[in-house]
């Protein structure tokens, strides 16, 4: 989830002097529509993407495309005042089109969780709400330095964190791989040069995870825990440590983002008790 660069779009801090609140916002990525809603700007939104989801005001809002495409004739129809998207989450494709509406475009991405309280502030400025987002920057740092604290030092833990079961995908760098080390974890493919390489089977059993993470959306029914069963060689499976684990909660980019921290140390704390037990 590396930051992207694009040449040809103005990313800038709007202050009060450049556009007076309220603004008209389109949010288009859900990480994005939780940001501003977690800073009280939730009603400056006009339009977002499928998926956009949480909180449940949110699926009010009016939809203008998705993760592959953007509704651009609507857009220059509903006229925002600036636009805030994920670059890491967008093809460049896509940030090409937004050009179009000649609006600043807002980047809030993070990869690493001590940049989202800057993210909080930087919105809560835009949207001329400075002192909650300060406030919401300070919550979100003790309660991160909390966790840490208490998991990351702990004895590592061998992680597979499963993206998709086909192709089977995991990731190497980033905003997950940083969650899996404040735990105390230690990503097992984290020196893979692609960010979301896809690997085998045998790469897998031959990296033999304590814990496998399963990350399930709201929108999925299928249990993943399964499909690892026979393969009970792997000391993931032999303990019974795949984990599922809620996807919104991690791959989302907002205060929510804790509960996915702390629910990722818990397993990983989980496993590490089991193999201290399995210690001759």
């Amino acid at each position: 989830m590396r930051r992207a660069n694009f040449v040809f779009i103005v990313v800038m801090l709007l202050s009060q002097s450049v556009l007076a609140a309220p603004i008209k916002i389109a949010a288009l990525t859900p990480s994005s529509v939780e940001l501003l809603f977690a800073v009280g700007a939730g009603d400056n939104i006009i339009a977002t993407v499928e998926y956009a989801d949480y909180p449940e005001q949110a699926q009010q809002i009016e939809r203008v495309g998705s993760y592959d495409h953007f509704n651009m004739e609507r857009l220059l129809l509903l006229q925002p005042d600036a636009v805030v998207v994920a670059f890491a989450d967008t093809n460049q494709q896509l940030l090409g089109q937004l050009q179009m509406l000649r609006v600043p475009i807002i980047d809030s991405s993070v990869t690493e969780l001590n940049q989202l309280p800057q993210r909080l502030v930087e919105l809560a400025q835009l949207t001329d709400m400075p002192q909650h987002g300060e406030q919401l920057a300070q919550q979100f740092k003790r309660r991160l330095q909390h966790i840490t604290e208490k998991y990351q030092h702990k004895p590592s833990v061998s992680v597979f964190y499963q993206v998709w079961p086909e192709p089977l995908t995991t990731v190497s760098s980033g905003w997950i791989d940083n969650m899996i080390n404040r735990c105390g974890g230690r990503n097992v493919f984290a020196q893979s040069i692609a960010d979301y390489p896809q690997v085998s089977l045998e790469q897998v059993i031959v990296r033999s995870p304590q814990l496998i993470l399963l990350p399930v959306a709201a929108s999925q029914y299928r249990s993943e825990v399964d499909l690892w069963s026979d393969w009970p060689e792997l000391p993931a499976v032999k303990n019974e440590m795949m984990i599922e684990i809620n996807a919104d909660w991690v791959h989302r980019s907002g205060p929510r983002s804790l509960d996915g921290l702390e629910q990722i140390c818990v397993a990983v704390d989980h496993a590490r008790s089991v193999a201290k037990n399995e210690s001759p």
